[in-house]
């Protein structure tokens, strides 16, 4: 069966001409010695394991193995999951008005054949602005009430989703790219919405808190927004994990005690955050919205945060460090020293208990204090399962000029264990002296570990890679089934 799996239809074909002589499952035996079947295997599959068969296959194949025989004539009609993408784009085009007209005149014989129910759909298209054709498709689908998952890739935010798009009243899962936004006026919201992702769309934001409000089971909200926010409220009983990529001041969140994962991107500071000493917390919303949520576990930050850090992280991790008590997932996509600003305590009198996965972004080794501030994050952390760190070189001379840092046998650094941590990624890994200082001393304090992965830079030479590795090996492991990937 698993050999059936990864066969293309001419491999079927020549299968099904050959029969079959070789140790076989016992139901294949029985196929095989049954006179009926004329060893024809292919043909009498049950219709389980053809399925099985053609929802592994591009649509175009799956579509071809109806020339198999009879019993495979109209088997591909009734696949529950449908990917009409490029696969079905004609390659024999010069000009691409008649390819793009061929490839939608697939599809919409592909959908006029199939009678079963389709519960998962994938539709996607080159850059267009108006497309009667397109929405003819989603006319057809719109007819059915059976879809679940729906993906549509426009490829253009010119492009004006139809109306007809907000009929799919059974629908739990939305992805849609690249497309502008409207919904009308009548529209009821989408019932069973678990998932929603919009990914460089255009849409209002009043539309957006909208659309959002008529989905009260939404479970997940992924956006990425072709164009900038003042503000944004977020109004989901259901909701456990927000991803916002756009530039936005503020965002609110009314009757969400649910969400559980929080992550923004490019989010725009109030001008004026530099020019005051000493902020208060109360005025940055940014600060009141993350202490609002009770339930939250996974924080990640962008880049666009490293000015509000600046100046009132360090207060806030002394004064109210109860928004960080119960993450399990803590994501920096900036450089530590962001976070240093101001210095940070060594041995903080409280303890992330429930932080199990920490990742970096730009993390430079050159840097002193964003090294104590990785251990001072490690030390109070005595749960922690995974590192993943994209290292940040810095090749400028004031770096260089650092000294390299000693952690194994420093006393400042034998009390903290890593008892719990199991896997270590590290990314544009140079081999460098502090590097394999760092490696090293997670080697010694991880009696648990099962991998650490050094993802190289690829300008490394060969010869310098293979000394790197003939010094990993010599470093003295705490756990003897810790694995070193290397490449």
């Amino acid at each position: 069966m698993c050999y059936l799996m990864h066969l293309s239809v001419v491999d079927l074909i020549r299968f099904k001409n050959l029969g079959v002589y070789w140790k076989q499952p016992l139901y294949f035996q029985r196929m095989a010695n049954d006179k009926n079947y004329h060893h024809d295997i292919i043909s009498h599959l049950p219709d389980c394991l053809k399925e099985s068969i053609l929802i592994c296959l591009p649509l175009r194949d799956a579509v071809r193995t109806s020339a198999l025989s009879r019993n495979w004539r109209f088997a591909w009609t009734r696949l529950p999951h449908l990917k009409l993408d490029r696969t079905l784009w004609p390659g024999s085009f010069a000009r691409k008005d008649l390819a793009l007209c061929t490839y939608l005149r697939r599809i919409l014989n592909v959908l006029l054949s199939h009678e079963g129910p389709i519960t998962e759909l994938t539709f996607s298209c080159p850059r267009l602005q108006v497309c009667p054709e397109i929405d003819k498709i989603l006319f057809m689908l719109s007819k059915r009430n059976d879809i679940e998952k729906l993906t549509l890739n426009i490829g253009s935010d010119q492009y004006k989703l139809h109306s007809l798009f907000f009929r799919f009243q059974k629908v739990k899962h939305v992805k849609l790219y690249s497309c502008s936004i409207h919904p009308p006026s009548g529209f009821i919201g989408f019932t069973q919405l678990l998932t929603l992702t919009m990914w460089g769309v255009a849409i209002g934001s009043e539309q957006l808190v909208g659309l959002v409000a008529r989905c009260p089971l939404l479970e997940k909200l992924k956006l990425k927004i072709s164009h900038a926010y003042e503000t944004l409220e977020i109004q989901a009983p259901k909701l456990k994990r927000f991803i916002f990529q756009s530039r936005i001041k503020s965002v609110s969140f009314k009757n969400s005690l649910l969400l559980e994962e929080f992550v923004i991107a490019h989010y725009s500071p109030p001008h004026d955050t530099e020019q005051e000493e000493s902020p208060s917390l109360e005025k940055y919303i940014f600060f009141e919205l993350i202490s609002s949520l009770p339930q939250l576990r996974r924080l990640c930050f962008d880049s666009c945060f490293m000015e509000v850090w600046k100046l009132v992280f360090r207060r806030f991790l002394l004064t109210r460090p109860n928004f960080l008590m119960l993450i399990s997932k803590l994501t920096f996509g900036f450089r530590l020293k962001s976070v240093t600003a101001g210095g940070i305590p060594t041995r903080p009198s409280f303890t992330l208990v429930h932080l199990n996965k920490l990742e970096l972004e730009h993390f430079c080794l050159y840097s002193y204090a964003e090294i104590s501030c990785l251990l001072c994050l490690i030390r109070i952390s005595p749960n922690l399962r995974q590192i993943t760190m994209t290292i940040w070189t810095d090749d400028s001379e004031s770096a260089l000029a650092n000294p390299a840092f000693k952690l194994v046998g420093a006393e400042e650094y034998n009390d903290i264990k890593l008892d719990q941590l199991r896997v270590v990624d590290l990314a544009c890994f140079t081999g460098s002296r502090n590097q394999m200082e760092l490696v090293k001393f997670l080697l010694i304090k991880s009696p648990g570990l099962k991998k650490i992965e050094l993802l190289t830079d690829v300008d490394i030479l060969l010869e310098r890679r293979y000394a790197i590795l003939q010094e990993l090996t010599q470093f003295h492991r705490a756990s003897p089934t810790a694995e070193i990937v290397y490449r």
